[in-house]
């Protein structure tokens, strides 16, 4: 009987938008039954109340490494990993086979801001990671995520999650800018535009490239914002490698220009370094930028833009090099 009260239990969830968190909610007087499971591999599922991270009470629920169920409480703000808050819930029933488990909790929590309501819909937010949870609580960026909204009149959860989170949108877009658009002009100036436009080229191509650190930076924010701080990712750990490179890039280019002199015959082998810095950076950017862009899953308002700037810009370095050719500002002008 209590196998097939169980099997009743993990029958009747439902999936809003995904197979990764599937859920049943059953008022009980004061407190909620949740039903929850999740993919057959280990990881955590997690249940929000809210419309977002950026402010949810939030119900994690996980076996360890011995099978045991757990249930956490937290609250999130969407800045740093959610809070996770003292206390316990009576998990009724689990099967770590069908990573399954079902517990009651009171709401509104002590900490929390949100409640259900038992009459109308409640919009929610569902997360799920294949890491499990560590013996501190700490948890790992979540590897997928959605919105829906529960009613509790018999109509099933209705997913709401966007295509792609318009935060995502900002963040790709603005990382186009940064390091697809103004590198390549910014280089251009310095390269073949110096009798053109005097110590005016110095100025742009120092200024293009701050304005690259406010872009990329104002981006990242973005991100950091809406999920927190995690490099739990390839995409999070390369971006951040190239934004450390950036800063040691611009540092070297300010002892570049303190150290400059125009009598050195050629170009010093710091100025070299400034150079292939400068394009090894703007490469890894660029390839972090695409990898991005599959990870969105290749929508084709992203790879449209991408590949018309590579275009053009490749096509603007070609007919440089053959009509205008590298100048130099030291005294032996040649292509270093």
């Amino acid at each position: 009987m209590i196998f097939l009260g169980l099997l009743s239990m993990v029958s009747g969830l439902v999936c809003p938008g995904s197979k990764q968190v599937c859920l049943d909610i059953t008022p009980q007087g004061s407190v909620f039954q949740f039903n929850i499971s999740g993919p057959p591999q280990p990881g955590y599922m997690a249940i929000g109340i809210g419309e977002s991270m950026s402010k949810a009470d939030i119900f994690i629920a996980w076996f360890d490494n011995e099978g045991k169920p757990k249930v956490s409480y937290r609250t999130s703000s969407g800045f740093v990993e959610p809070v996770m808050h003292k206390g316990s819930f009576d998990i009724v029933a689990n099967n770590s086979n069908q990573r399954f488990i079902a517990f009651t909790a009171p709401l509104p929590q002590p900490e929390g801001f949100a409640t259900l309501d038992t009459k109308g819909p409640n919009r929610m937010i569902w997360a799920y990671s294949p890491q499990t949870p560590g013996k501190d609580g700490h948890i790992a960026f979540h590897k997928d995520k959605g919105e829906f909204i529960y009613p509790f009149q018999g109509d099933s959860p209705v997913d709401i999650s966007p295509a792609i989170p318009s935060y995502l949108i900002w963040h790709g877009a603005l990382m186009i800018i940064a390091w697809l658009v103004l590198p390549p002009i910014s280089i251009f100036i310095a390269r073949f535009l110096k009798d053109h436009l005097g110590v005016l080229w110095f100025k742009l191509h120092r200024g293009l490239f701050i304005l690259v650190g406010l872009i990329a930076f104002s981006s990242i924010f973005l991100v950091y914002h809406n999920q927190g701080a995690a490099l739990s990712n390839p995409h999070a750990i390369i971006g951040s490698l190239v934004m450390l490179l950036y800063v040691g890039q611009a540092i070297l280019g300010y002892i570049i220009d303190k150290l400059w002199n125009p009598e050195n015959p050629k170009a010093p082998w710091h100025d070299k370094l400034h150079w292939w810095a400068g394009r090894s950076i703007s490469l890894l950017a660029l390839g972090n930028i695409i990898y991005g862009i599959v990870l969105l899953e290749n929508p084709i308002g992203f790879w449209i833009p991408t590949v018309l700037i590579i275009v053009v810009s490749v096509f603007a370095f070609v007919v440089g090099e053959k009509k205008i050719g590298k100048i130099s500002h030291y005294n032996q002008i040649q292509g270093e």
